[in-house]
């Protein structure tokens, strides 16, 4: 039996084998969601390396991060259908990839967006009337999760308030100098454009009331946007029980896409295209 050739640099295997199609996921390691799809899923992790930031610019753009990230799938599967997904942050970029891989002709079955805002929609909690519905929210929450759960929540967002050079200095990982590069490159203005393939948009049915992605999507994917609320609080979707809902919910979008793509070549065969 041949070897399967060597992954590219920053493109992890978690689960290597399985009759479906890979899914890409791209930026955060979610061992878990591989975990949750099941072992005959083939699911890959697709990051930045060091060798990739120090090659990119001092500040890049996201469409610059995204083809360097293209390269890295396209190294890895030649050709499509290909499945791009991601959490928050990564949503953005497995958009943008998305776009670029569809723009430059091979397909993409399902793109998967968990908890990703379309950064060119977000609202600011800035006016008054938006901090205090915000307060409304927070002290409606707090009462009905607890002390304890408010006060881990409340210190999680303090440390993310902190100066970034604290943060970096304190709490630096490996992960830390792209995740801040990419963060970067989608506030600097970065405005998807209009994407007409299928897009599974995963969201919590809790969340701040100035939250609310769904709209951002819609005035960018116009024909084929699915979106799936799944039961609790944003934070905890990549944890369980909720995890399992996610991957259950991706699941029945790539086995509807899969059933799409058999009916659609069955069709071209019929009026006698070859397939």
């Amino acid at each position: 039996m041949q070897a399967k050739p060597a992954l590219p640099p920053g493109v992890l295997a978690l689960r290597p084998y399985g009759p479906r199609n890979s899914i890409f996921w791209v930026h955060y390691l979610s061992a878990n969601l591989a975990k949750a799809v099941g072992d005959d899923q083939p699911f890959l992790f697709v990051t930045l390396t060091a060798q990739d930031v120090a090659s990119l610019d001092e500040a890049p753009t996201l469409q610059g991060i995204a083809a360097c990230l293209v390269l890295k799938i396209l190294a890895t599967q030649s050709k499509g259908p290909y499945t791009i997904g991601g959490f928050c942050l990564g949503g953005i970029l497995a958009y943008e990839i998305a776009f670029q891989l569809r723009a430059a002709g091979p397909d993409v079955s399902l793109l998967v967006l968990l908890d990703a805002p379309n950064p060119s929609f977000l609202k600011s909690r800035d006016s008054l009337r938006s901090k205090l519905r915000y307060l409304r929210y927070a002290m409606e929450r707090a009462a009905r999760v607890g002390p304890r759960s408010s006060f881990r929540n409340f210190r999680e967002r303090l440390l993310k308030q902190l100066p970034r050079s604290i943060r970096l200095n304190s709490f630096r990982t490996d992960m830390s100098i792209p995740h801040e590069m990419i963060e970067a490159a989608a506030a600097r203005g970065y405005q998807p454009k209009k994407y007409e393939e299928k897009v599974l948009l995963i969201l919590a049915s809790e969340r701040p009331p100035h939250l609310n992605f769904l709209p951002g999507w819609q005035a960018v994917v116009p024909h084929d946007l699915h979106a799936r609320y799944v039961e609790g609080h944003r934070r905890d979707l990549m944890k369980a029980p909720y995890l399992n809902r996610v991957a259950d919910a991706i699941l029945y979008h790539l086995n509807s896409s899969s059933a799409e793509e058999s009916y659609a070549r069955g069709a071209g065969c019929a009026d006698g295209e070859v397939a």
